[in-house]
């Protein structure tokens, strides 16, 4: 990648508007022309260049947080809809304009993500079983020793 010498007008008003829109700093460094590395060093090299990319982050998390909100609770939106008028000989023309609320049932896929990451404890997958010996005390162990016969003997035994 080309050395950038770091411009703090361009380059942190640039790195918001990337991360605003969801880019990984990997994706930044592509779009600057620089390394990711680079991007780690003016991080903190230049507080600006982090506190423009956190923000951004920042916002774009709250956009996307608020969505999965939104589709595990179920929501509303704005349509509309244009009527389109069949006169007797045929021909159409467009009619009135009417809007309408149109209501987007909840998403079991977003709830599901959303108690597995806000309530593990309650909804993980993962759960955990303690394994123990009689009246709860740590379980024995007996050393068990295993002989195989050797290779050789194994061969002529098949040849038979």
């Amino acid at each position: 990648m080309a050395s950038q010498v770091y411009n703090a007008q361009y380059h942190d008003d640039w790195a918001w508007s990337l991360a605003i829109k969801g880019a990984t700093d990997d994706e930044i460094a592509t779009a600057m022309h620089v390394s990711r590395k680079t991007i780690s060093q003016w991080k903190k090299i230049h507080e600006s260049f982090a506190k423009a990319l956190a923000e951004g982050k920042e916002i774009a998390d709250s956009k996307i947080e608020k969505s999965l909100y939104n589709s595990a609770m179920g929501y509303f939106v704005d349509e509309e809809e244009r009527l389109i008028e069949v006169n007797r000989d045929g021909t159409t023309k467009l009619g009135d304009l009417r809007k309408k609320k149109r209501y987007i049932p909840p998403s079991v896929t977003a709830q599901i993500f959303w108690l597995k990451n806000r309530m593990k404890g309650q909804w993980r997958d993962v759960t955990k079983a303690e394994v123990t010996g009689a009246d709860g005390k740590p379980l024995q162990f007996q050393q068990v020793q295993v002989y195989l016969p050797e290779k050789e003997q194994v061969e002529e035994n098949e040849v038979e």
